[in-house]
C-alpha cells in the first residue's frame, strides 16, 4: 500500500503524541515498578506489613481496571498506583512512591480528588490496607 503525505503526516502526529504522552514517565528511576495491587505482592512473598518504594508508571493506573477503593488508608485490592494519584503522591506522569501497609478496616470511603474517584468499599478487607506518600528522595 502507498503511504500518502497525508497518512506519513497522521502518522508522525500520532507518533508526536505518543512521545509527549510518555515524555514525563522518562523519569529515571532505581526503583522497581509498582505491582499492580498492593495485595499482590503476598502473591510473590510472605505478606509484608514493611513499607517498601517503587516506581509508579502513567499506565500502570490503568491495570487491571485501575481501581481505587478508600481515600486513605485504602482497601488492599485498590490499584497502588491509582492511588498514588488520587493522593498526590504522584502527578498524571507516575514518579517514585514510599507505600505503608496498614491493618484491613471493615469498610472504606470513596472520594474526589486529584482528578480521580476513589470507589466505596463495604466489605471488611482481606488483603490488609495502605496509603501511599510521595518517594522520600524526591
Amino acid at each position: 500500500m502507498q503511504q500518502t503525505t497525508k497518512s506519513w503526516l497522521a502518522t508522525g502526529l500520532c507518533l508526536g503524541v505518543l512521545s509527549i504522552a510518555t515524555s514525563g514517565d522518562a523519569l529515571a528511576s532505581d526503583l522497581p515498578d509498582c505491582p499492580i495491587q498492593f495485595a499482590a505482592r503476598g502473591d510473590a512473598e510472605p505478606f509484608s506489613t514493611e513499607p517498601f518504594d517503587c516506581h509508579c508508571t502513567a499506565e500502570a493506573r490503568n491495570l487491571r481496571g485501575g481501581y481505587a477503593y478508600g481515600s486513605g488508608p485504602y482497601d488492599g485490592i485498590s490499584n497502588i498506583c491509582m492511588v498514588a494519584l488520587h493522593a498526590g503522591a504522584t502527578g498524571k506522569d507516575g514518579g517514585d512512591v514510599h507505600v505503608i501497609p496498614g491493618p484491613g478496616l471493615e469498610s472504606y470511603t470513596g472520594t474526589l480528588a486529584n482528578g480521580v474517584f476513589s470507589a466505596d468499599w463495604e466489605w471488611p478487607s482481606q488483603f490488609g490496607a495502605f496509603d501511599v506518600v510521595p518517594y522520600p528522595g524526591n
